[in-house]
């Protein structure tokens, strides 16, 4: 705990320290589990985010009328908050374009846009899972989903491993599934990692999380690919999903879901003055309860 708080102080040090300005600062002050966590960095990403709701069609297609979200904006990331084996992630999405449609009628209305340029805050363990959104109150449920799925999509998950592969637990909008990790040589002046989901565990529901009972049916085919920096950061993601759910019982919905994700960062910029920030707002925010914390394998 003591080495923890020293490490967090330097951290601290670090920022407040005089020295050059960098427009893209790469210095790792506080490694914890083979990740790099220093607060008061602000990372910008352009982002685009697509996705179709609705019953399951021929293949992978969803058949129509399906519920469209396109969304084209920004997405800043920062650490805020260190504790032992936590950590407190802000990230704030600035909408600059975005279009709904619902039943075949477009909605693209001030509002929507609006209420897409929030902050999130993610309480994450130290590997980088997320556990726990704190939502700004008002926010309508579809927009939390889109914003939670924003989160989920872009986590990667690294337990203290020495290998280029390794399995996590991680949580979805959908609920708890498993992942692998692996690593690919790439072309890209950036270390490759691709994440693909296996399979659901547990599925959400308004009461928590459930075992994945046997008469649901879950086809999934979702790979994310990381190019990261030296900082152990992501430079650019890029992830394409395809879930479909159906019960022989009718215990859900038949449904399916299509995603596909583009961040590319931008920039990186010192940022202290949000350092503490999700505890000065916590009070003020919706938290979203998650009935268990995700375990990785190993940790």
């Amino acid at each position: 705990m003591m080495r923890h708080r020293w490490l967090f102080a330097m951290s601290l040090l670090a920022i407040a320290a005089p020295g050059p300005q960098s427009p893209e600062p790469r210095a790792v002050a506080a490694v914890t589990n083979a990740r790099a966590w220093m607060p008061g960095i602000e990372r910008t990403y352009n982002l685009f985010y697509y996705e179709e709701r609705g019953a399951r069609g021929p293949g992978e297609d969803i058949a129509r009328p399906a519920r469209i979200s396109s969304l084209q904006g920004e997405l800043r990331v920062a650490v805020v908050g260190l504790r032992e084996g936590e950590v407190d992630l802000r990230a704030s999405v600035r909408a600059q374009a975005y279009f709904e449609s619902s039943r075949g009628s477009g909605l693209h209305s001030e509002s929507s846009i609006t209420q897409l340029q929030a902050t999130v805050y993610v309480l994450l363990d130290a590997r980088g899972a997320a556990l726990v959104t704190y939502f700004e109150p008002g926010l309508e449920p579809w927009k939390r989903d889109i914003l939670w799925s924003i989160v989920a999509t872009s986590q990667f998950v690294r337990p203290e491993v020495q290998g280029e592969t390794w399995r996590t637990q991680e949580l979805d909008v959908t609920g708890v599934y498993a992942a692998r990790y692996q690593h690919h040589p790439s072309d890209h002046p950036y270390r490759k990692y691709q994440r693909t989901k296996e399979h659901y565990l547990r599925l959400s529901r308004p009461d928590g999380l459930h075992p994945l009972a046997a008469s649901v049916q879950v086809s999934l085919n979702a790979r994310t690919d990381f190019y990261l920096g030296e900082d152990t950061w992501p430079e650019l993601v890029e992830a394409r999903e395809y879930r479909a759910m159906t019960s022989t019982v009718g215990e859900v919905p038949p449904s399916a879901q299509k995603l596909s994700m583009t961040l590319s960062r931008v920039s990186s910029r010192r940022a202290p003055d949000l350092i503490g920030a999700l505890e000065l707002q916590r009070p003020h925010l919706d938290a979203v309860p998650l009935s268990t914390r995700v375990l990785v394998p190993g940790g």
